[in-house]
């Protein structure tokens, strides 16, 4: 065997490994995230403030947003989760009756599905049916628009960021603007607050891409809270 060849093997038996670590995480975070949203269930009997409520996948899990407000902020993000998995959880957190909804799902989506064969007017609309789960008249409903992702953050960025691109994120999140408006919803977006000159997620914003960094969550802080204060 050749040198060439033994550089082939090694670089296509990382690649293999790199591969089958990815599907056993995603297997493990899946199995995780069904155990997370029954403990939900247990949790919602001692929750005392419910007037905020923060709705999503990831994004939203692994948002320390305790650390940048003194609100009591009721967290329901689940790692993995598309908006078919929220729909199947939503009333959850309907039976909550939140004052005040804060959405951000729709990646893992575009992700999964692929942009072939999910259009933006489709994720769109999925996003949007969440957000008709819940009683206009209780709760403030506030969409957030989806991030950027930065499909060379790392050498292997584009497993995690999947079929996901800025110029289809963008395509979505300008149809949720129209829909959140012709609709009397309140659309948040924090895509512009993350990205750098060519529209990308900021390096120093993401971990592996997709992912935000502790830097990419106090960038959105800085828009959120006025707006959760501002009723406090």
């Amino acid at each position: 065997m050749s040198a060439l060849e033994i550089v082939l093997v090694a670089v296509a038996s990382f690649l293999l490994f790199v591969i089958l670590l990815y599907v056993i995480v995603a297997a493990y975070v899946k199995k995780a995230a069904v155990n997370k949203a029954e403990d939900f269930h247990i949790m919602d009997e001692f929750r005392l403030n419910r007037d905020i409520v923060f709705l999503g996948d990831s994004l939203t899990d692994f948002y320390p947003i305790e650390e940048f407000t003194d609100l009591k902020i009721v967290n329901r993000g689940i790692a993995g989760d598309t908006t078919s998995d929220v729909m199947k959880r939503v009333k959850e957190v309907t039976d909550l009756r939140p004052k005040r909804l804060f959405l951000q799902i729709g990646i893992n989506d575009m992700i999964r599905k692929g942009v072939r064969r999910l259009t933006a007017e489709a994720l769109a609309e999925r996003i949007f049916s969440v957000t008709e789960e819940f009683d206009k008249d209780l709760t403030e409903v506030n969409v957030i628009s989806l991030y950027p992702v930065n499909r060379r953050k790392i050498l292997f960025s584009t497993i995690f960021t999947g079929k996901a691109t800025n110029k289809r994120i963008k395509e979505v999140n300008k149809i949720l603007k129209e829909k959140c408006e012709s609709n009397h919803l309140n659309f948040i977006d924090l895509y512009d607050c993350l990205s750098d000159e060519k529209g990308n997620l900021k390096k120093e914003f993401t971990i592996e891409g997709l992912h935000l960094t502790v830097k990419g969550y106090a960038a959105i802080s800085k828009k959120l809270m006025p707006l959760l204060t501002e009723n406090k």
